[in-house]
């Protein structure tokens, strides 16, 4: 994995895919610091981290135990990329 400078802080929103699981997630800056992730074609997976490293570690953590939960539940897994 590539080294973030965490001295710089977007502006925006940044949107990441996670290549292993194929979903798209989105990470805002929050004022207060830190960021806010959520992944659109998942409703109900909000997540947090201090930095942009923490934002997708706990958003591929959120991802891939909301999918087990669907498959443990037999619910049908949403398709990913959107």
């Amino acid at each position: 994995m590539e080294a973030e400078d965490m001295t710089r802080r977007p502006r925006r929103s940044v949107r990441h895919s996670l290549a292993e699981q194929g979903y798209k997630v989105i990470l805002d800056p929050l004022k207060e610091g830190g960021f806010q992730v959520i992944a659109p074609a998942l409703p109900g997976i909000v997540t947090y981290g201090r930095s942009l490293r923490e934002a997708r570690a706990m958003a591929r953590d959120a991802v891939v135990c909301h999918l087990r939960g669907l498959l443990k539940d037999g619910e049908e897994i949403p398709r990913g990329r959107q």
